[in-house]
């Protein structure tokens, strides 16, 4: 079908009738062929090439009118994908992100050029309604909705989001928590400091001019800044694919930093860093990112900055208040505070972006979700703030002693929002007209680069209106000398044109002299003669002489630069020599910058804690000297691990004992079966409370160390120890994955320390290398592999002058130089240093001095699991080759045959139908999940490790410097089931390497050793 329209015909490419006007189309026809193609779209202009312009359908049901081939078949997706790049050019550009050259957004600067010409004229600057400013932006620059231009203007005025407000306000512009009110009760005016930054020198020559969205207006496309406003004031935005977030800088920071890179171009960027020591939140805070961090978001433009809360304690003591910062609650003592005394926690600021009411709501709502995870000494909260100051008080019980309150700030720093994470990301428009990300140089070099472009055009401005006034006053004194010859002339002709030809052939003057001369008045024609104009010319030519030196020296701009840049500073910079609350800290306008000379982090004491892993994949941090001071006795539960074993063992026991009387009455089809059926997954369930209690590894180190740990996926992690809360003793702790992102079976742990330079890692089958310590530097979520399907891994740091000394589980020992080592990458395979047994593995390793002084200083304490040791001179250890079997160095007793296994079940049967199972799993893809119950408890039961209670083998060593020798060092053991042993180290003999060990330390026929070090 076609219908003729207009006189002309529209059918359908493919010949198909095109429905006419009106008439129906049914999109479940019966004659329909296929279904209309949904790529096609309407389109108007000039049609791509190999377009079919002989018409277009329409599936809506209206023909289409051709005319004179404007309308032509597109692809929609490549339509859509073009319109809709344009549209995300045009949103990064124009509405979301910061020009660097004067820090503002487009509806910024429309407000403030609206702002200024409203008062334009005016003799002083008063404060006009937002109303007023609100309708003038939208009706002339920006055609949006009023609330966006509004929230805009009261975020220009709001001192909680600008270090230096552009705009002041009168009336209520809101607070951190509070919203401002209407735009027809406010009022605002453009501030000095705007005044002075932005618009001192802005005319109608010196900066570009574009037309607005109607063409009858003009605006500027940018400002001429004085400083660099974005980093003072900092922006946040975020477009298609695009987010900017910089933080708001001290303003005498960032003009230091400005006028030493003008002095300087080549200066280094930590040097740069050194001067903007962090930024100046407006809000408030302390910045706990240590320097290394700071420095890479300023060097990179991207990372993120660790801000808390500035919290203080009141307290009383003898009817006197005492107010002492958080930081300072190491250095207070127990009989410091009295424990009937009122106690509160004070917060001062918060982090950006935190609102009061929500920060109380969500510090609720997380005290009681988390009730066994701390010790709950909060009694009320109440927001006492103003409308400049902020005080949230946090009122404790009287009875509340120091270290409760440390672990209580511990737990609302790390579950509330008293401490996050500002993620930095310094995106802004820069050279022509595109975005791009920057560092603190590239942004100072652009921006310095476009001051210098501003000022020698600027100075190029005024020698062009220099030169217009000098043409003029070279007119003045051709009058004087020409005055009768000129007036007669004029009296004679009224022609303009004739009088121009006149002025051009017989004074030589050009356009702009002769119409200046045609609009004077006879009058000042005549008074013209007794002026004297030499003096002035002289001037005039003087300032063009000077301005032309002035563009030419790149220098002598540099000075004026730097003389605006010191104006400014001192008019409204403020002073950042306050340090408080730490010696370390910077104190700026609003923000505290902690750990900028100190690496600290945390806030409370730096004592020793003792971290354990479980086999269930648990982590505890427990205070050591707090168990230690609190007990005499040398023995120490650290968990109630004992008495869940033995349920464990009594279940099993009754298990065992039904599972008898069901083989016994299995062919009767009693009650017994039922009984064994059920009672297996009790006895797994048991196995598994056993197994979160278990220690599998431990260390002793400080609360402000860091761990490196490694996983069954020979993954390494890096750990903060201060990030582990305090766990009590009857609770499982943490799960692993939870604090670091690996799985629960973790094979390795060490102190991680960054001022080494090399580390050796070895695997349990003897394989080792050494790798730089700067890969953990970098915190990665992910973890950093090590091996490739290796089980448990030791750590040491060396130099390659050190020797190293490895020790296995059979006893054994082996000592050799590194030397012959060289450094490998972090994920090969390593090389072989000792030659293992069968059944044999490597246990644990150390590095020393390879000097005299060493050797004869130190002794070496070995220890076994089963508490047997002995202390040997370092130096009768004898130095090898690697890749050898080395020496024995502890002998010894081989397990009996028969004798009871523990942790496996009743004897050593119970043990091989295990591992029958267990092969027959592996060999079946199916999964745990699908195992039936008495084969899951048996895997569940194997995670701990079977040893017989003969047995007995290699734990370790240590070295102990005798020139450091004091009465009161202990050696401090771990057991697997969470006992804490001391012994004085005095106990422990020397003896000769080949003598035999003695029995250091008692152990019970459940218990064995997992770890031990010197305190």
């Amino acid at each position: 079908m076609e219908k003729a329209v207009d006189g002309e015909t529209v059918g359908k490419p493919d010949g198909e009738a095109v429905p006419s006007i009106g008439e129906p189309t049914s999109i479940a026809s019966n004659d329909r062929s296929e279904e209309p193609p949904a790529r096609v779209a309407k389109t108007k202009g000039t049609p791509p090439a190999g377009a079919n312009t002989t018409g277009i359908s329409n599936h809506v049901g209206e023909s289409i009118k051709r005319i004179k081939g404007e309308y032509y078949d597109v692809e929609i997706c490549e339509l859509l994908s073009k319109n809709f790049l344009s549209y995300a050019n045009f949103l990064i550009l124009n509405r979301c992100l910061c020009d660097y050259r004067d820090g503002l957004k487009t509806v910024q600067r429309r407000i403030i050029w609206s702002m200024y010409e409203i008062n334009k004229g005016a003799e002083k600057r008063s404060y006009k309604k937002c109303a007023r400013i609100v309708g003038e932006v939208i009706g002339k620059y920006h055609p949006h909705g009023d609330k966006s231009v509004y929230d805009a203007l009261v975020r220009l005025a709001q001192r909680h989001h600008n270090s230096n407000v552009l705009i002041n306000g009168y009336g209520n512009f809101g607070s951190v928590e509070y919203n401002a009110a209407a735009m027809r009760y406010t009022e605002a005016k453009i501030s000095n400091f705007c005044y002075d930054v932005l618009l001192d020198e802005i005319n109608e020559e010196n900066v570009e001019y574009v037309r607005n969205f109607d063409g009858n207006e003009i605006e500027p496309k940018v400002f001429c800044s004085k400083v660099p406003l974005l980093l003072i004031n900092g922006c946040s935005g975020i477009a298609v694919s695009i987010l900017s977030n910089i933080p708001c800088h001290n303003l005498v920071d960032v003009i230091n930093c400005t006028i030493s890179f003008l002095l300087n171009p080549s200066i280094r960027e930590d040097h740069l860093s050194a001067i903007i020591k962090g930024p100046d939140f407006t809000t408030g805070g302390i910045i706990i990112s240590k320097p290394n961090e700071l420095q890479n978001v300023y060097h990179t433009g991207r990372g993120s900055i660790e801000i808390r809360s500035n919290v203080f304690l009141e307290y009383t003591k003898d009817d006197k208040q005492y107010v002492t910062h958080v930081n300072n609650l190491a250095n207070l003592h127990p009989e410091d505070i009295d424990s009937r005394g009122s106690k509160k926690l004070v917060i001062k600021n918060l982090p950006p972006n935190v609102k009061p009411n929500e920060l109380i709501e969500n510090m609720i709502n997380i005290l009681n979700e988390k009730k066994n995870e701390h010790e709950n000494i909060l009694q009320k909260i109440r927001d006492e703030s103003e409308k400049e100051d902020m005080r949230i008080v946090l009122e404790l019980r009287k009875n509340t002693q120091v270290e409760q309150i440390n672990d209580f700030l511990s737990f609302i720093f790390k579950y509330t929002q008293m401490q996050t994470t500002y993620h930095c990301n310094f995106v802004c428009i820069g050279h022509q007209n595109s975005y791009t990300q920057f560092s603190l140089k590239s942004f100072l070099q652009l921006w310095c680069e476009n001051r210098i472009k501003f000022i020698r055009n600027n100075l190029t401005i005024k020698n062009k209106n220099l030169q217009k006034e000098l043409h003029i006053i070279d007119l003045y004194i051709l009058i004087q000398k020409k005055i009768l010859e000129i007036i007669s002339f004029l009296q004679k002709n009224q022609n303009i044109e004739e009088i121009k030809n006149f002025f051009k052939k017989n004074f030589q003057l050009n356009d702009y002299q002769i119409q200046h001369i045609l609009s004077m008045k006879i009058q000042k024609l005549v008074n013209i003669k007794n002026v004297h104009f030499g003096p002035h010319k002289e001037k005039i030519l003087t300032r063009m002489r000077e301005n032309r030196d002035l563009i030419a020296d790149v220098d002598r701009i540099k000075r004026l630069i730097i003389e605006e840049l010191a104006y400014i500073k001192n008019k409204y910079g403020t002073s950042s020599a306050g340090r408080l609350p730490t010696p370390q800290g910077v104190k700026y306008k609003h923000t505290y910058i902690d750990c900028v000379h100190a690496d600290v982090k945390d806030v409370y004491n730096n004592d020793h804690v003792l971290v354990l892993i479980t086999y269930g994949g648990y982590v505890k941090k427990i205070k050591v000297a707090e168990k230690l001071k609190n007990h005499q006795n040398n023995t120490i539960k650290l968990s109630n691990v004992k008495y869940i074993l033995k349920e464990n063992e009594e279940r099993r026991l009754n298990v065992g004992g039904a599972a008898s009387g069901a083989a016994s009455g299995e062919d009767s089809g009693g009650e017994n079966g039922v009984a064994t059926s059920s009672a297996n997954p009790t006895s797994a369930n048991t196995a598994n409370a056993a197994n979160c209690y278990k220690v599998k590894k431990s260390i002793l180190c400080r609360n402000k160390d860091r761990l490196l740990l490694t996983d069954s996926q020979n993954k390494a992690y890096v750990l903060d120890v201060c990030d582990l809360q305090t766990s009590s003793y009857d609770s499982k702790g943490t799960p692993i994955n939870q604090v670091v992102h690996c799985s629960k079976s973790i094979t390795g742990m060490a102190k991680f320390e960054e001022s080494k330079k090399y580390l050796i890692v070895c695997s349990e089958n003897g394989k080792m290398k050494i790798i730089n310590n700067d890969v953990f530097l970098k915190k990665k979520k992910k973890g950093i592999r090590l091996f490739k399907n290796k089980k448990d891994i030791h750590f040491s740091y060396c130099n390659f002058s050190d020797n190293c000394i490895v020790g296995t589980a059979s006893g054994h020992i082996i000592q050799f130089p590194l030397s012959n080592f060289k450094i490998s990458k972090k994920n090969s395979l390593g090389n072989k240093c000792i030659s293992l047994g069968k059944n044999d593995k490597v246990v644990d390793l150390l590095t020393y001095e390879n000097d005299e002084k060493s050797v004869k200083k130190f002794q070496i304490i070995f220890l076994s699991k089963g508490g047997h040791g002995k202390m040997v001179n370092l130096g009768e250890l004898k130095v090898q080759k690697r890749r050898g079997k080395g020496y024995k160095i502890m002998k010894f007793k081989r397990a009996k045959r028969g004798a009871p296994i523990q942790g496996g079940g009743e004897a050593r049967k119970e043990e091989n139908v295990r591992k029958e199972e267990n092969m027959r799993d592996e060999k079946n893809e199916e999964g745990e999940s699908e195992a039936p119950a008495p084969l899951m408890a048996n895997r569940q039961a194997d995670q701990t490790p079977a040893h017989s209670t003969d047995a007995d083998e290699f734990l370790g060593f240590k070295l102990y410097d005798m020139t450091k020798r004091k009465d009161n060092d202990f050696l401090i053991m771990i057991t697997d089931h969470a006992v804490l042993i001391r012994k004085n180290i005095t106990l422990l003999k020397k003896k000769n390497r080949k003598h035999s060990s003695q029995i250091y330390a008692k152990l019970s026929k459940l218990n064995r050793l997992v770890y031990f070090d010197i305190m």
